[in-house]
Parts: C-alpha cells; structure tokens; sequence
C-alpha cells in the first residue's frame, strides 16, 4: 500500500541520482556524447522495467527472457548515446 511506497520511493530516488551520476560521468569522461542525463537515466528505468514486465512470459516463451531483453536494451541505448559497441 501507500505505507510501502512512502519507504520505497526513497531508495528507487537514491538508486536514480546513483545512475545518474554515472552517467554523467560517462559523458564527462567522453565515454557518451553529451545529453540530458536525468532524460537518460529515466529512459534506461523504463526501458528495464519493460522488460522485467516482459520476462514474466519467460514460461511461456524464452524470447521474453527480462535478462537478455535487458542487456540488449542497455547495449543498445548505451551505443544511440555514444558508447563503443561491444563484441
């Protein structure tokens, strides 16, 4: 319930400004292009959260993997902002 959200929220805040962090960082460094890092940050949450959403239909198909689905989607939002492509 709401008692939840209100201990929740904090953390799924610190654990925000962490990536933000990094990716700014990553910018500063010239590891990506500059951009809006806040805008990124919260791309890359729900980029993620889909696939988590997504891998509960893993049993019924492994496509729907929320691992694979989301190391891709982090690849491939780290390379759109500049970063070397693996492999």
């Amino acid at each position: 319930g709401e008692h939840t959200i209100i201990q929740t929220a904090p953390r799924i805040i610190a654990v925000l400004q962490f990536v933000e962090a990094l990716i700014t960082s990553a910018q500063d460094s010239g590891a990506l292009e500059p951009g809006p890092a806040q805008v990124r940050t919260v791309q890359l949450w729900a980029a993620l959260q889909g696939a988590v959403q997504l891998g509960k239909l893993t049993r019924f198909d492994p496509v729907f993997s929320a691992r694979n689905i989301g190391e891709s989607l982090v690849e491939d939002l780290l390379t759109g902002w500049g970063a070397s492509p693996s492999g």
